[in-house]
Protein backbone atom coordinates (compact mmCIF):
# COMPACT_ATOMS: atom_id res chain seq x y z
CA UNK A 1 0.00 0.00 0.00
CA UNK A 2 2.69 1.87 0.61
CA UNK A 3 4.33 1.59 -2.88
CA UNK A 4 0.55 2.38 -4.30
CA UNK A 5 0.64 5.82 -2.41
CA UNK A 6 4.11 7.06 -3.12
CA UNK A 7 3.26 6.30 -6.76
CA UNK A 8 0.29 8.38 -6.96
CA UNK A 9 2.11 10.69 -5.46
CA UNK A 10 5.35 11.03 -7.26
CA UNK A 11 2.82 10.83 -10.51
CA UNK A 12 0.93 13.99 -9.10
CA UNK A 13 4.61 15.72 -8.25
CA UNK A 14 6.16 15.42 -11.45
CA UNK A 15 2.99 16.80 -12.72
CA UNK A 16 2.30 19.95 -10.70
CA UNK A 17 5.85 20.92 -9.43
CA UNK A 18 9.29 21.64 -10.73
CA UNK A 19 11.45 19.02 -11.23
CA UNK A 20 13.76 19.44 -8.24
CA UNK A 21 10.82 20.68 -6.48
CA UNK A 22 8.76 17.34 -7.39
CA UNK A 23 12.10 15.45 -6.17
CA UNK A 24 12.72 16.84 -3.09
CA UNK A 25 9.30 16.29 -1.88
CA UNK A 26 8.96 12.58 -2.87
CA UNK A 27 12.41 11.78 -1.12
CA UNK A 28 10.54 13.74 1.82
CA UNK A 29 7.46 11.56 1.65
CA UNK A 30 9.53 8.37 1.15
CA UNK A 31 11.43 9.20 4.67
CA UNK A 32 7.59 10.25 6.14
CA UNK A 33 6.06 6.84 5.61
CA UNK A 34 8.40 4.48 5.86
CA UNK A 35 7.88 3.92 9.47
CA UNK A 36 5.88 2.41 10.75
CA UNK A 37 4.14 0.01 7.86
CA UNK A 38 0.88 1.47 7.70
CA UNK A 39 -1.88 0.82 4.96
CA UNK A 40 -3.29 2.96 1.89
CA UNK A 41 -6.76 4.29 4.23
CA UNK A 42 -3.88 4.98 6.84
CA UNK A 43 -1.88 7.18 5.32
CA UNK A 44 -4.42 9.07 3.62
CA UNK A 45 -6.17 9.32 6.71
CA UNK A 46 -3.19 10.80 8.35
CA UNK A 47 -1.30 12.53 5.48
CA UNK A 48 -4.22 13.31 2.82
CA UNK A 49 -4.94 12.07 -0.87
CA UNK A 50 -1.58 12.04 -2.20
CA UNK A 51 -3.68 14.77 -5.26
CA UNK A 52 -4.38 16.86 -2.05
CA UNK A 53 -0.77 16.66 -0.81
CA UNK A 54 1.00 18.23 -3.39
CA UNK A 55 -1.64 20.47 -4.56
CA UNK A 56 -1.16 21.85 -1.30
CA UNK A 57 2.53 22.72 -2.01
CA UNK A 58 2.53 23.88 -5.02
CA UNK A 59 2.88 27.48 -6.21
CA UNK A 60 -0.53 28.39 -8.12
CA UNK A 61 1.16 30.70 -10.59
CA UNK A 62 3.31 28.68 -11.51
CA UNK A 63 1.46 25.17 -11.83
CA UNK A 64 -1.18 27.70 -13.63
CA UNK A 65 1.70 29.01 -16.15
CA UNK A 66 2.12 25.26 -16.83
CA UNK A 67 -1.21 24.46 -17.81
CA UNK A 68 -1.43 27.59 -20.13
CA UNK A 69 2.30 26.30 -22.13
CA UNK A 70 0.86 22.61 -21.86
CA UNK A 71 -2.87 24.08 -23.14
CA UNK A 72 -1.37 25.82 -25.94
CA UNK A 73 0.76 22.69 -27.34
CA UNK A 74 -2.12 20.74 -26.99
CA UNK A 75 -4.09 22.86 -29.08
CA UNK A 76 -1.48 23.08 -31.56
CA UNK A 77 -1.06 19.50 -32.14
CA UNK A 78 -4.86 18.63 -31.83
CA UNK A 79 -5.68 21.21 -34.24
CA UNK A 80 -3.62 20.12 -36.96
CA UNK A 81 -5.71 16.88 -37.59
CA UNK A 82 -9.08 17.20 -38.88
CA UNK A 83 -11.11 14.87 -37.10
CA UNK A 84 -13.94 15.44 -34.17
CA UNK A 85 -13.28 12.98 -32.65
CA UNK A 86 -9.11 14.14 -31.65
CA UNK A 87 -9.87 17.73 -31.97
CA UNK A 88 -12.05 19.37 -29.04
CA UNK A 89 -15.22 18.98 -30.38
CA UNK A 90 -17.02 22.10 -30.14
CA UNK A 91 -13.55 23.79 -31.13
CA UNK A 92 -13.23 21.82 -34.17
CA UNK A 93 -16.88 22.71 -35.32
CA UNK A 94 -16.56 26.64 -34.49
CA UNK A 95 -13.03 26.65 -36.84
CA UNK A 96 -13.99 24.40 -39.25
CA UNK A 97 -17.01 26.02 -39.96
CA UNK A 98 -15.68 29.19 -39.92
CA UNK A 99 -12.16 30.47 -39.90
CA UNK A 100 -10.94 26.81 -41.60
CA UNK A 101 -14.51 26.47 -44.69
CA UNK A 102 -11.83 27.03 -47.41
CA UNK A 103 -8.99 24.24 -47.83
CA UNK A 104 -6.12 27.08 -48.66
CA UNK A 105 -6.93 28.79 -45.41
CA UNK A 106 -7.28 25.22 -43.33
CA UNK A 107 -3.50 24.60 -44.16
CA UNK A 108 -2.67 28.21 -43.60
CA UNK A 109 -3.76 27.89 -40.26
CA UNK A 110 -2.21 25.18 -39.61
CA UNK A 111 1.46 25.99 -40.71
CA UNK A 112 0.54 29.01 -37.95
CA UNK A 113 0.12 26.38 -35.11
CA UNK A 114 2.72 24.06 -35.77
CA UNK A 115 5.53 26.94 -35.70
CA UNK A 116 4.61 28.31 -31.85
CA UNK A 117 4.22 24.43 -31.37
CA UNK A 118 7.30 23.74 -31.67
CA UNK A 119 9.10 26.91 -30.32
CA UNK A 120 6.52 26.57 -26.99
CA UNK A 121 8.16 22.16 -26.74
CA UNK A 122 11.56 23.76 -26.83
CA UNK A 123 11.89 26.50 -24.93
CA UNK A 124 9.70 24.97 -22.33
CA UNK A 125 11.01 21.55 -21.62
CA UNK A 126 14.78 22.23 -22.33
CA UNK A 127 14.24 25.15 -19.45
CA UNK A 128 12.02 23.84 -17.18
CA UNK A 129 12.50 19.95 -18.17
CA UNK A 130 15.12 17.21 -17.02
CA UNK A 131 17.34 15.27 -18.99
CA UNK A 132 17.86 11.94 -17.46
CA UNK A 133 21.34 9.97 -17.93
CA UNK A 134 19.50 7.39 -20.16
CA UNK A 135 17.49 7.90 -23.03
CA UNK A 136 13.50 6.39 -22.54
CA UNK A 137 13.91 3.10 -24.34
CA UNK A 138 10.68 3.97 -26.12
CA UNK A 139 11.60 7.38 -27.65
CA UNK A 140 13.84 6.04 -30.33
CA UNK A 141 11.40 3.49 -31.05
CA UNK A 142 8.68 6.26 -31.83
CA UNK A 143 10.84 8.56 -33.29
CA UNK A 144 12.00 5.54 -35.92
CA UNK A 145 8.34 5.19 -36.85
CA UNK A 146 7.72 8.30 -37.59
CA UNK A 147 11.07 8.97 -39.43
CA UNK A 148 10.24 6.12 -41.53
CA UNK A 149 6.55 7.33 -42.00
CA UNK A 150 7.54 10.81 -43.07
CA UNK A 151 10.48 9.97 -45.29
CA UNK A 152 8.49 7.16 -47.01
CA UNK A 153 5.58 9.17 -47.70
CA UNK A 154 8.05 12.59 -49.09
CA UNK A 155 10.30 9.40 -51.11
CA UNK A 156 6.61 8.42 -52.34
CA UNK A 157 5.57 11.70 -53.54
CA UNK A 158 8.78 12.89 -54.67
CA UNK A 159 9.01 10.00 -56.75
CA UNK A 160 5.34 10.48 -58.38
CA UNK A 161 7.02 14.24 -59.21
CA UNK A 162 9.52 12.61 -61.72
CA UNK A 163 6.63 11.38 -63.23
CA UNK A 164 4.06 13.62 -62.76
CA UNK A 165 1.26 12.82 -66.06
CA UNK A 166 1.28 8.83 -64.95
CA UNK A 167 0.72 10.35 -61.53
CA UNK A 168 -1.61 12.38 -62.20
CA UNK A 169 -4.17 10.20 -64.62
CA UNK A 170 -3.98 7.51 -61.48
CA UNK A 171 -5.19 10.00 -58.97
CA UNK A 172 -8.29 10.82 -61.29
CA UNK A 173 -10.00 7.56 -61.27
CA UNK A 174 -7.95 4.93 -63.14
CA UNK A 175 -10.04 1.51 -61.32
CA UNK A 176 -8.41 -0.09 -58.78
CA UNK A 177 -8.89 -2.71 -56.82
CA UNK A 178 -8.91 -1.54 -53.30
CA UNK A 179 -12.15 0.76 -53.86
CA UNK A 180 -13.04 1.04 -57.52
CA UNK A 181 -14.63 4.50 -57.77
CA UNK A 182 -12.18 6.33 -55.38
CA UNK A 183 -8.95 5.15 -57.46
CA UNK A 184 -5.19 2.91 -56.68
CA UNK A 185 -4.63 5.96 -53.82
CA UNK A 186 -7.37 5.46 -51.78
CA UNK A 187 -5.75 3.03 -49.64
CA UNK A 188 -3.21 5.22 -48.92
CA UNK A 189 -5.56 8.41 -47.85
CA UNK A 190 -7.22 6.11 -46.17
CA UNK A 191 -3.83 5.45 -43.64
CA UNK A 192 -2.70 9.42 -43.92
CA UNK A 193 -5.57 10.15 -42.66
CA UNK A 194 -5.92 7.77 -39.95
CA UNK A 195 -2.21 8.20 -38.82
CA UNK A 196 -2.73 11.95 -38.01
CA UNK A 197 -5.26 10.65 -35.47
CA UNK A 198 -2.56 7.98 -34.02
CA UNK A 199 0.23 10.55 -34.13
CA UNK A 200 -1.62 13.47 -32.37
CA UNK A 201 -2.61 11.20 -28.99
CA UNK A 202 0.93 10.35 -29.67
CA UNK A 203 2.29 13.72 -29.26
CA UNK A 204 -0.21 14.48 -26.44
CA UNK A 205 1.27 10.94 -24.76
CA UNK A 206 4.63 12.48 -25.21
CA UNK A 207 3.96 15.83 -23.77
CA UNK A 208 2.92 13.78 -20.19
CA UNK A 209 6.08 11.94 -20.46
CA UNK A 210 8.38 15.06 -21.41
CA UNK A 211 6.80 16.85 -18.48
CA UNK A 212 6.89 13.64 -16.14
CA UNK A 213 9.85 11.69 -17.17
CA UNK A 214 12.82 12.80 -19.41
CA UNK A 215 12.47 16.02 -21.59
CA UNK A 216 13.67 13.94 -24.48
CA UNK A 217 10.07 13.16 -25.27
CA UNK A 218 9.15 16.24 -26.61
CA UNK A 219 11.46 15.15 -29.53
CA UNK A 220 8.42 12.87 -29.99
CA UNK A 221 5.44 15.83 -29.87
CA UNK A 222 8.08 17.86 -32.75
CA UNK A 223 8.26 14.92 -35.18
CA UNK A 224 5.00 13.89 -34.73
CA UNK A 225 3.48 17.58 -35.71
CA UNK A 226 5.70 17.20 -38.39
CA UNK A 227 4.58 14.09 -39.56
CA UNK A 228 0.35 15.23 -39.57
CA UNK A 229 1.14 18.36 -41.61
CA UNK A 230 2.98 16.82 -44.04
CA UNK A 231 0.06 14.29 -43.97
CA UNK A 232 -2.99 17.00 -43.99
CA UNK A 233 -1.03 18.75 -46.56
CA UNK A 234 -0.98 16.11 -49.18
CA UNK A 235 -4.78 14.94 -48.19
CA UNK A 236 -6.16 18.65 -48.84
CA UNK A 237 -3.98 18.81 -51.95
CA UNK A 238 -6.19 15.77 -53.23
CA UNK A 239 -9.53 17.07 -52.81
CA UNK A 240 -8.43 20.24 -54.69
CA UNK A 241 -11.35 19.56 -57.75
CA UNK A 242 -9.45 21.45 -60.29
CA UNK A 243 -5.72 21.67 -60.38
CA UNK A 244 -5.33 24.71 -63.26
CA UNK A 245 -1.57 24.17 -63.34
CA UNK A 246 -0.59 20.50 -61.81
CA UNK A 247 3.16 20.51 -62.36
CA UNK A 248 3.54 24.38 -60.63
CA UNK A 249 0.88 23.23 -57.82
CA UNK A 250 2.64 19.75 -57.31
CA UNK A 251 5.54 20.74 -56.64
CA UNK A 252 4.69 23.37 -54.20
CA UNK A 253 3.09 20.84 -52.12
CA UNK A 254 5.98 18.89 -52.30
CA UNK A 255 8.34 22.28 -51.24
CA UNK A 256 6.19 22.55 -48.36
CA UNK A 257 6.29 19.47 -47.57
CA UNK A 258 9.90 19.09 -47.83
CA UNK A 259 10.55 22.35 -45.43
CA UNK A 260 8.10 21.10 -42.88
CA UNK A 261 10.14 17.87 -42.44
CA UNK A 262 12.89 20.16 -42.06
CA UNK A 263 11.48 22.05 -39.45
CA UNK A 264 10.67 18.91 -37.81
CA UNK A 265 13.97 16.99 -38.13
CA UNK A 266 16.03 20.47 -37.07
CA UNK A 267 13.04 20.35 -33.90
CA UNK A 268 13.76 16.94 -32.95
CA UNK A 269 17.43 17.40 -33.24
CA UNK A 270 16.80 20.22 -30.59
CA UNK A 271 14.88 18.26 -28.01
CA UNK A 272 17.23 15.25 -27.65
CA UNK A 273 20.52 17.70 -27.60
Amino acid sequence: MRKDYMTQLSRWARWMLPWQEASDVIADYHDIIAIPPRSMEELIRDLGKPCDVVKALAQPKQYYVWLAVFGIMLVCILMQVNSSLISPVLLWCVLRDGLFRHWREQIFYCYILFVPGIIAALVWFRRQGRKAKHIPKAVPILLAVLLLYTGGVLLFYWSCFWNLDAFLGTWEGVPAWVCPEAGPLYLLQFAMSYSCSLFALTGVYSLIKARTGDRRWAAVYVLAMAAILISRTILEWSQIPVITNPEESFRQLMLRCTIAAALGMAGTGVALC
